[in-house]
């Protein structure tokens, strides 16, 4: 990217924070990155108040994590992950405003699995872009 293409890029970014963010938006801000690809996530963890209310009740909801690849060119989505994982009890007895230990250990687990989720789609991609290559010679 070049330097003279930021300004455009945070254009985009601001317009995304500030308005709903709709596909359209984000086809165009892959254009502006020369991306083929863009990979979409959304990260849902306890709000602040279950995280208050977690020693008392001993458990929190799961972390989820939702992605998905969008074809820049197209819009088409062509790929999507759905990861949910649990908290785990929780123990302690002070609680913390910010993200404690036992939520960045679930929102770790769900990274490290839809990663390597992308990855296996990514190798099936190019094993099937190979594989029809070869079948048109």
């Amino acid at each position: 990217m070049e330097r003279s293409e930021l300004a455009a890029v945070n254009d985009e970014q601001h317009r995304q924070y500030f308005e709903p963010a709709a596909e359209d938006t984000t086809v165009r801000l892959g254009r502006l990155l020369g991306a083929d690809v863009l990979i979409l996530y959304r990260i849902k963890v306890p709000a602040l108040r279950e995280r208050l209310f977690a020693v008392e009740a001993g458990h929190m909801s799961p972390v989820t994590i939702f992605s998905k690849a969008m074809r820049v060119e197209t819009g088409e989505d062509v790929w999507s992950h759905v990861v949910t994982v649990e908290v785990g009890r929780v123990r302690h007895q002070t609680v913390e405003v910010s993200f404690d230990h036992t939520i960045w250990h679930a929102l770790n687990r769900g990274v490290d699995e839809m990663l390597a989720s992308l990855a296996e789609a990514v190798v099936g991609e190019q094993v099937r872009s190979e594989t029809h290559r070869q079948d048109k010679q």
